[in-house]
């Protein structure tokens, strides 16, 4: 495939506003201890109604 990159991971989180960084942070974790490189990790990003509670954030990495 042009343009994408072997071993690619997207994560994307979903959880509530208290608790998606620190969710975000162990996935951060779990990734770098099975060998992957975190090239993305984006600002959470609010939802809409009727899921206004929650936030997403989006992590990708590639194997090291």
């Amino acid at each position: 495939m042009a343009g994408s990159r072997a071993g690619l991971v997207k994560v994307r989180l979903i959880a509530g506003q208290g608790k998606i960084e620190t969710i975000a942070d162990q996935m951060v974790d779990v990734l770098e201890s099975a060998g992957y490189e975190v090239i993305e990790l984006t600002s959470p990003y609010p939802c809409r109604p009727p899921e206004d509670d929650k936030s997403r954030i989006y992590i990708s990495a590639v194997p090291k």
